[in-house]
C-alpha cells in the first residue's frame, strides 16, 4: 500500500497590497502630531503645535504598501502609498484641517508683518496693495500723521491675514489662549513635544522657526506703503522746504534781472531818442 505524500505548496506570487494598520487603531500622537490633528479634525491642535515650533517638515504616513513578485520571483516590487498632513485631513473629510495644514506645510507665517509679507499667497499680497493704494489716495487719510496712517495699513493687513488668510476668528487664537482651547489632554501632551531651549531651532543655527523668520522687506509692498510714511518724515519736509526755498530765490533772481534788462532797455531808448532830436 503506497502512501502519496503531499508537498508543501509555495506561496503564489503576484500583486499583494497591505494597509497600515493605524488606519484601524489611533494614530501615535507623539511621532506624527500634525496627522493626529487632521485626522481628529483638531484645527486648533495644529496651529498650537505651529506657534511653538514644530513643523510637519515632509514628514508622510504610510497609508498603505503595495507589493509584488511577479511569477518567477526575481524582481521584487515595493511602493508605499503616502499622504502629507493636509492630504490626511481630506481624507478625513475636515476642509478646514485641510486649509490651515496646507498653509502649515507651506511655512506661511502665523503673524502678519512687513518683514514676512512676501511668504504669504499671491491672492493675499495683491489685496495688500490694493488695499494700500486705495489708502494712499483717501483724502481723509492723507490728513493723518504718517505714523497713524501706517498703523492703521498694519492693523488692517494683520486682520485681513488671520480672516482670509487662515480663517480663524477666535481672538483666544491670537492671544494665544491655547490652555482655555484645547483638552487638556491634549495640550500637556502637546508640551511634551516641544523641544528644550539646548535644542529648539533658534539656538542650532542662529535662526527663528520658519513660521517666524522674518525676511528682507519685499520690494512689491515697501514703495507704496512706505512712501506714506515718508512724506511727513521731519528730515523730508525740511528737504522739501528748502527746495522751495531754493526754486524761490531762483526765480526771484530771474525777475530781478528782468527788471534791470527792462529798465537798461528803456534808458537806452530814451536816448537814441534824444539823439535823434
Amino acid at each position: 500500500m503506497s502512501q502519496t505524500l503531499q508537498q508543501p505548496q509555495a506561496s503564489p506570487k503576484g500583486f499583494r497590497l497591505s494597509f497600515n494598520r493605524q488606519l484601524v487603531a489611533p494614530i501615535d500622537f507623539a511621532q506624527f502630531p500634525f496627522h493626529y490633528a487632521a485626522v481628529t479634525g483638531n484645527h486648533l491642535l495644529a496651529l498650537f503645535l505651529y506657534s511653538q515650533g514644530l513643523s510637519p517638515e515632509g514628514k508622510l504616513f504610510s497609508l498603505a504598501s503595495f507589493s509584488a513578485e511577479g511569477l518567477s520571483g526575481e524582481t521584487p516590487w515595493r511602493h508605499a502609498l503616502q499622504a502629507s498632513p493636509s492630504q490626511a485631513a481630506l481624507l478625513a473629510g475636515d476642509k478646514k484641517a485641510a486649509h490651515i495644514l496646507t498653509l502649515i506645510e507651506k511655512d506661511v507665517p502665523l503673524c502678519w508683518t512687513h518683514s514676512n509679507h512676501c511668504k504669504f499667497p499671491a491672492d493675499f499680497r495683491k489685496q495688500v496693495a490694493a488695499m494700500v493704494s486705495g489708502v494712499a489716495s483717501s483724502p481723509t487719510m492723507l490728513r493723518l500723521p504718517a505714523l497713524a496712517r501706517q498703523q492703521i495699513i498694519d492693523d488692517l493687513a494683520a486682520s485681513s491675514s488671520r480672516r482670509d488668510v487662515w480663517q480663524v476668528d477666535d481672538p483666544r487664537v491670537w492671544a494665544g489662549s491655547w490652555s482655555e482651547l484645547l483638552d487638556p489632554v491634549l495640550y500637556e501632551n502637546g508640551l511634551k513635544l516641544l523641544p528644550s531651549p539646548e535644542e529648539a531651532p533658534a539656538e542650532q543655527d542662529g535662526q527663528p522657526p520658519p513660521q517666524q523668520q522674518q525676511q528682507q522687506q519685499p520690494a512689491e509692498f515697501l514703495p507704496i506703503c512706505y512712501q506714506l510714511r515718508l512724506n511727513n518724515h521731519p528730515r523730508r519736509r525740511m528737504n522739501f522746504f528748502r527746495a522751495c526755498m531754493h526754486n524761490a530765490a531762483i526765480m526771484g533772481v530771474s525777475f530781478f534781472m528782468l527788471e534791470i534788462s527792462l529798465y537798461a532797455m528803456k534808458q537806452l531808448a530814451q536816448q537814441r531818442m534824444v539823439k535823434r532830436k
